[in-house]
């Protein structure tokens, strides 16, 4: 019984650090709903894909806003720093092949609160293709 007790609780702590872990780490539980992903789809132009990679706070405010696709792509960058460092001073940079880094970024128009003037969100991100090294 003493037994079972023991894991009782050692199971109820771990589920509420896996929680806890996952709101920290900005893994909500709240989605989208299907009628919000297919308004990003047909009527502001994102692509399923950016749709459901956008958080659910941005796509909301763009839902809000009336937003509309002006331009968007992504691209492997390839960044090069040609700064010479000495030995034992920090770069600030380093080289970063083109296999290891993609850049997007999504320009939207939005319902501007001014008359006669236009009002636009941008909206960029970043997924390392490999780990970086020396995190």
């Amino acid at each position: 019984m003493r037994l079972l007790s023991f894991v009782t609780v050692f199971l109820f702590s771990f589920s509420l650090a896996a929680t806890g872990f996952a709101e920290e780490n900005g893994v909500s539980k709240e989605r989208l709903t299907p009628e919000e992903l297919n308004y990003l789809v047909n009527e502001v132009g994102n692509t399923q894909e950016e749709s459901e990679d956008l958080p659910v706070e941005v796509s909301r405010r763009l839902i809000e806003e009336e937003a509309k696709v002006i331009d968007s792509g992504s691209e492997f960058m390839v960044i090069y720093d040609l700064e010479v460092t000495k030995p034992g001073q920090i770069s600030t940079f380093a080289s970063i092949a083109a296999t290891t880094l993609k850049m997007g970024g999504t320009v939207y128009k939005v319902k501007s609160d001014r008359s006669k003037e236009d009002k636009f969100y941008i909206y960029g991100n970043f997924q390392w293709l490999k780990t970086p090294s020396f995190t």
